[in-house]
């Protein structure tokens, strides 16, 4: 199992909006929402933004509770924006665990254009293998849940559902399981809706050889419908960057594109890949890339020959250690994310990496996480809204909360005008 995925220490709350301290470009900004020993607590996944400018995410824990979810079994929330720049935050949902409901969620959720939002949750369902699930908006503003999905676990112990699923035109969820299928070795599924119920269909089952084990990221499309996405470990290697592609009968065959693993180059990569205008992919490893193996970007770039890696940057503790969740782009062609650990309090930074006209990136913090009323230890992609403010999650710190450390933390920095 892929490490730094699932249980953080409970110790999180919510707090008055905040300044942050940022640079290189972008101003002081604010904490939205920090996280109380309430409704919810623990926000491990990123946010999902709709085209009002609300937010909604999940929390690992927090709300209902029972024997399996002690802490609580975890929440939907909603950040809706307010005309003076604040905003109100709101539970939409509470899970209720195993064997009801599921429980446990820690990916983004995945936003369709009639407002419904779809996510997964690491464990519970029928089997306690995890849940695909839907939330509903109705017109007086509750939404209604359901599930769709409950993971099988077959032989295996769980199936563990884990990245942002992806939605087709035609309404179907591709989910990435990092354990469960065939071999217990991670798995990709179609769940596809119907009549009267959803159905499931695994479209490959890691063997844990070359071809890889674990993944802990969903999968991304290209134009031919083709899917993407990392494995964490490989038999031989510390993980591989893979290829989905259907093929007639309905089957699908995995083609392996880089194999990760020594010391000098990254390993254990995870999150999501983020495909560029000429379709090369980009991605995060968790570790490699030098002496404190603290973790690297990278380039995959296709040629006729096979995929080719470049190292865009090597974390070096200092300036952010263990990336977690995946990139993005702003229009200049600078990339974004975020680092578990490292910077200046190690609890993490957000970084940008600006094109050097030398093939090459200059990175700057654009902040280093306190662990104090700011959050700490992020550990999912940030986004970007149209005025390219820039929104994420932080997993733990947050104002404290009857003595207690902080339950995490809802964040934007704003670009200087």
């Amino acid at each position: 199992m892929s490490t730094l995925l699932l249980r953080l220490p409970s110790n999180f709350a919510l707090a008055a909006l905040l300044l942050l301290v940022s640079n290189s470009g972008y101003a002081a900004s604010g904490v939205l929402h920090a996280f109380k020993t309430d409704a919810a607590e623990t926000p491990l996944g990123g946010l999902v933004r709709d085209a009002a400018g609300n937010l909604y995410g999940t929390t690992l824990e927090g709300g209902l509770g029972n024997e399996l979810c002690l802490t609580g079994c975890g929440a939907v929330y909603k950040l809706t924006a307010q005309g003076d720049g604040s905003y109100t935050y709101e539970i939409l949902y509470q899970f209720q665990g195993y064997p009801s409901d599921g429980y446990g969620p820690r990916s983004a959720l995945t936003l369709d254009s009639a407002g419904n939002l779809y996510g997964t949750t690491t464990w519970g369902g029928l089997y306690d293998g995890g849940i695909a699930f839907e939330l509903s908006p109705g017109q007086s503003g509750a939404y209604s849940y359901q599930i769709l999905y409950s993971f099988p676990e077959g032989a295996c112990s769980w199936a563990l559902p884990v990245g942002r699923l992806y939605m087709d035109a035609t309404g179907n969820l591709f989910v990435v399981t990092e354990e469960g299928g065939a071999n217990c070795q991670g798995a990709v599924f179609k769940l596809s809706p119907g009549s009267s119920a959803w159905t499931g269909q695994i479209l490959y089952s890691f063997m844990g050889t070359t071809d890889g084990r674990s993944p802990a990221g969903g999968v991304i499309p290209d134009v031919q419908g083709n899917l993407y996405g990392t494995t964490t470990y490989s038999s031989s290697g510390g993980g591989v960057a893979y290829e989905l592609s259907p093929s007639t009968g309905g089957t699908w065959t995995e083609k392996v594109l880089y194999t990760f693993g020594s010391r000098g180059d990254g390993s254990v990569p995870i999150g999501e890949l983020t495909f560029d205008v000429a379709g090369n992919l980009y991605g995060v490893t968790q570790q490699g890339g030098g002496t404190g193996s603290d973790g690297t970007v990278f380039e995959l770039k296709p040629s006729s020959s096979g995929w080719t890696e470049t190292i865009l940057h090597r974390f070096n503790q200092t300036n952010g250690s263990l990336p977690q969740g995946g990139i993005i782009f702003d229009a200049a062609g600078s990339i974004y994310g975020t680092t578990y650990q490292g910077g200046l309090y190690d609890a993490g930074v957000v970084y940008k990496l600006t094109p050097n006209g030398n093939d090459g990136y200059t990175e700057s913090a654009l902040h280093n996480f306190t662990g104090g009323n700011d959050g700490a230890n992020p550990l999912a992609t940030p986004i970007f809204d149209p005025a390219g403010n820039l929104y994420g999650t932080a997993s733990t710190g947050g104002n404290a909360d009857n003595g207690n450390a902080g339950f995490g933390t809802v964040f934007v920095l704003a670009p200087r005008p």
